[in-house]
């Protein structure tokens, strides 16, 4: 369409339509021959130049729309488009900023994915690397113990027994059995899996160590981490070289190895003691599991620096004297960086990505400290990681810019997906390879009674040193004698480290009888899990409910019948506490309102009748909690006490509303029936207590740590939120 201008260069005026010129020409004579009154002349003049700026207004919008390019807004749009274009505006920005955060989020996944399979595999995985035969029969050797070892591992929980001891069994059934069925597994592979099973332990504990809770048992706790542990490395480390006639440093390795206690059997026992009310007034099962979470941190440390003495070069003395302290530093300040980088939650937006960064690093710190030769810095790499995401994540480090703001719930996402590989993968993996590394033709008949003797005084150093470590608090001696027997489970730290020092003298080729003592380490740390770890879930099973004593009011299972399990027992505990959180709340709030104040749906009323409301039109997921929790003092609170706040909210207001028509009633039961059923769904669910994070999370049923996800992680749709106009007579 072509639009021609009348030119009016002495006037300011806007310009007019030729046609328009004509027609305000020809009025204007008709207007001069017209015998109508002043007034209504004066009246229709009004009309007719409004309807001529109305026109000149339209034909002025639409050349600048012909000029205007494409796509982009007018200047002379109503207000309504330009608020329309400004939220189009901010969601196109959202969407291009959450697009550019996924790009680099997967670019940086695929750089980690490549770094962890480069140093796990070797060459093959490296630019113009050299071509490597994969063995068939080290495949099958692999499938055959991942699926024996979960057969054994169901067996031995069926027997009442620790599933690890199950596959530790298997293993050693597989290697010994005529055949050779598991021969063919390459002693790289064999290590490997047992590097990757270590990571994932260490990731696990550093990702449920709780700082707060082992700090709130005090001294105690501290003792009882360090004193027994190292007694007994130092003791099983002087007497092995009367038995095994071994170098000390290489002794104290073996110390360290044996001087771990298994958090896996240790938290599991405490577990059910908590849930069944024994010990809890004085805190016993919480002091052994906070104990339980650092004592492997100092097993691994003493094994690494002593390791760097026993087997390092000695054409180096002060790199072999600084060898261990530097190895351990290194670690803890690669996996701390690690960690900064698994916080940046702007980045890491979703929970799949932030496990899978977290596991990806772990791993990869492991093997490149193990590339490098510094085995111990790879291990305390994957601690220090763990423990640093989880602060990261917790306290919006490490910068504000980087995040999404904190939350408690990230560290907790993550180690549940790290439990599920452990469980399904690494767990099998690792106790049936360690079964399949001894082989009885090879060890001599010696070496099976000095092992349990070995390890007898090992225990006999542990026991008293525990009960001295508990002593100067509130506990009785019966109470301290049973915390002393609790300490003597191994299995995790053993089965990672019990042929670390036999593969790395293989390796820088020692000598003969180097050999020999590797194979003792191996067989003595083989022989303490298989002893230690039933007898000690027995010990505990069974002297806790005879030597402790009974708080029924803070017992979250009343009784436990044989044959069943105590797990779901809490679970369900947990899954009924929504109902009870509720109203709980609901009476708290009610008992702090103020006489004569306005009641509840007022106060929602208010909320939604204020200068803000319209603002609350058209926003995204999770809006209506965010806006709520600004109004309602939550800002800070955890998404559990966030949920059940607002399940109340809506069972308040249906109580608090006196002419709410039944329809509306329905409605509202229904909607809170359903959130109520959408907490249940999305709460976690475990099905084997192993960690000390588990622990303290699992033994309270409360709302207050009900370890719901955040909302937006179940709150997929949309959520639009319109003006419901709620008063006192209307309902929403």
């Amino acid at each position: 369409t072509f639009i021609a201008f009348q030119p009016r260069a002495a006037s300011p005026r806007l310009p007019l339509l030729e046609s328009d010129a004509k027609s305000r020409a020809r009025r204007s004579a008709r207007r001069a021959r017209s015998p109508r009154p002043r007034a209504r002349r004066t009246r229709a003049n009004a009309n007719e130049r409004a309807m001529g700026l109305h026109l000149r207004q339209r034909a002025q919008k639409f050349a600048r729309t012909v000029a205007t390019p494409r796509g982009r807004p007018s200047r002379s749009s109503s207000r309504r488009d330009a608020t329309e274009s400004e939220h189009e505006r901010a969601n196109r920005i959202v969407r291009e900023r959450k697009l550019n955060y996924d790009r680099l989020s997967f670019c940086v996944m695929a750089c980690a994915l490549w770094a962890m399979l480069r140093f796990a595999f070797g060459e093959v995985m490296a630019p113009n690397g050299a071509n490597v035969e994969v063995s068939g029969g080290g495949v099958w050797a692999v499938a055959l113990i991942w699926a024996c070892a979960h057969v054994g591992g169901a067996a031995a929980v069926m027997c009442g027994l620790p599933s690890l001891t199950g596959m530790l069994l298997c293993g050693l059934l597989l290697r010994n059995v005529p055949g050779g069925l598991v021969n063919d597994l390459p002693e790289r592979w064999s290590s490997d899996i047992r590097a990757a099973g270590l990571s994932v332990i260490l990731m696990r504990s550093g990702l449920e160590l709780d700082l707060d809770a082992f700090r709130s048992i005090g001294w105690m706790a501290s003792r009882l981490t360090v004193m027994p542990g190292l007694s007994e490395a130092i003791a099983c480390g002087l007497f092995s070289m009367l038995i095994f006639k071994m170098s000390f440093p290489l002794g104290m390795c073996l110390g360290f190895i044996l001087g771990a206690v298994s958090p896996a059997v240790v938290v599991l026992g405490m577990f059910e003691l908590q849930s069944l009310g024994y010990g809890v007034a004085k805190g016993i099962p919480s002091l052994v599991v906070a104990a339980a979470s650092f004592d492997d941190v100092v097993a691994i440390t003493g094994y690494t620096i002593f390791k760097s003495f026993a087997l390092g070069s000695k054409g180096h003395m002060a790199w072999t004297i600084l060898h261990g302290p530097v190895d351990v530093l290194a670690g803890l300040c690669v996996g701390t960086l690690g960690g900064v980088i698994c916080g940046m939650t702007k980045i890491w937006n979703e929970r799949w990505k932030r496990s899978s960064m977290v596991m990806m690093l772990g791993l990869f710190t492991m093997f490149l400290g193990r590339h490098y030769g510094f085995n111990g810095g790879g291990a305390m790499s994957a601690l220090a990681l763990g423990i640093s995401a989880n602060k990261c994540w917790r306290t919006n480090k490490p910068h504000p810019a980087l995040t999404n703001g904190p939350s408690d719930d990230h560290a907790h996402g993550v180690e549940t997906d790290l439990a599920k590989l452990w469980r399904f993968i690494f767990q099998p993996l690792l106790f049936g390879v360690i079964g399949t590394a001894v082989s009885f033709k090879d060890v001599t008949p010696s070496t099976i009674p000095k092992s349990i003797g070995l390890l007898l005084i090992g225990i006999c150093i542990r026991l008293p040193m525990a009960y001295v470590a508990v002593g100067g608090g509130e506990l009785s001696r019966i109470e301290r004698a049973f915390v002393s027997l609790a300490w003597i489970p191994k299995a995790t730290v053993q089965a990672a480290l019990a042929s670390d020092p036999l593969d790395y003298i293989i390796e820088k080729k020692k000598s003969a009888e180097y050999v020999s003592w590797g194979n003792d380490i191996l067989t003595t740390a083989v022989f303490s899990i298989i002893l230690t770890a039933p007898l000690g879930m027995v010990i505990i099973a069974t002297l806790g409910p005879k030597w402790l004593q009974k708080d029924q009011k803070n017992a979250i299972v009343s009784n436990v019948e044989p044959g069943d399990d105590i797990v779901k027992k809490v679970e369900l505990v947990r899954r009924n506490s929504i109902e009870t959180a509720a109203r709980r709340t609901s009476e708290e709030r009610r008992g702090s309102s103020v006489d004569g104040g306005s009641p509840f749906s007022e106060r929602v009323a208010d909320f939604w009748r204020d200068d803000g409301a319209s603002s609350r039109r058209d926003q995204r997921e999770g809006s209506v909690i965010s806006e709520a929790d600004s109004q309602t003092g939550l800002k800070g609170a955890s998404a559990s006490e966030k949920l059940v706040y607002h399940l109340a909210t809506l069972r308040d207001f249906a109580t608090d509303s006196a002419n709410l028509e039944p329809e509306d009633m329905k409605l509202i039961q229904d909607a809170s029936d359903e959130i109520e059923a959408i907490m249940r769904e999305h709460l976690p669910r475990v099905r084997s207590v192993d960690t000390p994070g588990l622990f303290f999370r699992r033994t309270s049923a409360t709302y207050a740590d009900l370890d719901l996800p955040a909302p937006e992680e179940f709150i997929e749709a949309d959520v639009e939120v319109t003006d419901p106009r709620v008063n006192s007579d209307e309902a929403v």
